[in-house]
């Protein structure tokens, strides 16, 4: 018996869960790593700025090889032009309608060539009452319907100067729309009167053109943000690399390693930071020892963490609150002054807190009573110096 298959909700919750789970991925490494967010911030920049300067060389390229081709054409139309008048001038074909339409088609098809880089159209003309009518004249795969009724009346209204128009043509044998530019300009026929001849410039090589453009900026672009983003995590990492550093060295301090130092390299504000480190666990450092100086006799003197309770429990009888680092019996002691005898342990030492001792000497009291603010009066003090096993 076959098991049944996995239900599309279950693919689709399969899926999302996968989402999510990489969105929650994403989500911590930002908040936790600066090196991802400037790199990523850099790429995002990076690719903004490549898409609008992209875009921008893109259209200028295109408007470049446009007006290009449209220079070109209209040069060569004019030239084209003068000869189909000559020929229609000196024509002796002119008889009737039908040998001037073979005529015409002879000239049509003169005029376009066979290299496909024009089509040619000859049209009657908007309001033409000649007696003689010639039929649309038309070479290659383009048809005389694609010829824009605007540039047709331009044409008739105008019989001294060429009109321009670049329009999107479907020739026969190309299955995509082709832009073209169309050059239309009038020329006179004998027993046909005032007809316009088109000259039509598909531009198909431009547009191949553009193509290798478009895809040359879109896998340069792509390459170019790899490299900003390689960039960016290098030179992150220099700066990056000295605060973790920095903060590796902190922790140890916090532990209780007084010798720990950052390595200081130039003068540049990493060096500046390192050595004002260094600096500040000299100090650190100093002040310790000078507190173990203070006090004759006394064991050296390490770092360790007092973990502080929310609420300390109440030892006065009163119901007055102690203070959070002395028990009740050594406070109410030395809130009249001096520790006296009682303070004494049966082993010798004399304590002030629980996290730090010192033997019994009777020369130890003015000093016990002049550091114990600075050992056991600071209620916000995370770190405490006790002696060491």
């Amino acid at each position: 018996m076959s098991l049944p298959g996995p239900t599309p909700r279950s693919l689709t919750s399969g899926i999302l869960d996968r989402v999510r789970g990489v969105v929650m991925r994403m989500r911590h490494t930002w908040r936790r790593s600066l090196q991802f967010r400037v790199v990523a911030i850099t790429m995002v920049l990076g690719m903004a700025v490549l898409a609008v300067v992209g875009s921008y060389l893109y259209q200028q390229i295109a408007a470049g090889l446009v007006e290009e081709r449209r220079q070109v054409s209209m040069a060569e139309a004019i030239q084209l032009t003068k000869k189909v008048k000559v020929a229609f001038d000196r024509t002796d074909k002119a008889q009737d309608q039908e040998s001037l339409s073979l005529f015409a088609r002879d000239i049509v098809q003169d005029a376009a060539g066979t290299e496909r880089s024009r089509y040619v159209v000859l049209l009657r003309l908007v309001g033409n009452s000649a007696t003689t009518f010639i039929p649309p004249v038309v070479s290659g795969e383009v048809n005389f319907t694609e010829i824009p009724e605007s540039l047709q009346d331009a044409v008739t209204r105008d019989s001294g100067n060429q009109h321009v128009q670049i329009v999107t043509l479907k020739l026969t044998g190309v299955p995509d729309p082709v832009p073209s530019i169309v050059v239309g300009q009038q020329v006179s026929l004998p027993l046909a009167g005032g007809y316009g001849i088109y000259y039509v410039y598909p531009m198909e090589r431009e547009r191949e053109s553009l193509n290798v453009v478009r895809t040359t900026f879109v896998y340069g672009g792509l390459v170019l943000v790899l490299l900003i983003g390689a960039v960016s995590y290098v030179v992150t990492r220099l700066v990056v690399a000295p605060v973790r550093r920095a903060a590796e060295v902190a922790q140890r301090l916090a532990a209780g390693h007084l010798a720990e130092r950052m390595e200081s390299r130039g003068e540049d504000d990493l060096a500046s930071l390192a050595m004002s480190f260094n600096a500040m666990a000299v100090g650190l450092e100093r002040q310790i020892s000078q507190l173990e100086d203070s006090i004759p006799g006394a064991a050296p003197v390490r770092l360790r963490r007092v973990p502080r309770a929310p609420h300390p429990p109440h030892d006065d009888p009163h119901g007055r609150r102690p203070h959070p680092r002395l028990p009740g019996r050594i406070r109410h002691r030395w809130s009249r002054g001096l520790p006296n005898s009682s303070s004494v342990n049966s082993t010798g030492s004399r304590r002030c807190s629980p996290t730090c001792s010192r033997s019994a000497d009777s020369t130890l009291a003015p000093q016990l009573s002049t550091s114990k603010r600075l050992i056991c009066g600071i209620p916000s003090a995370r770190w405490l110096p006790s002696t060491r096993d």
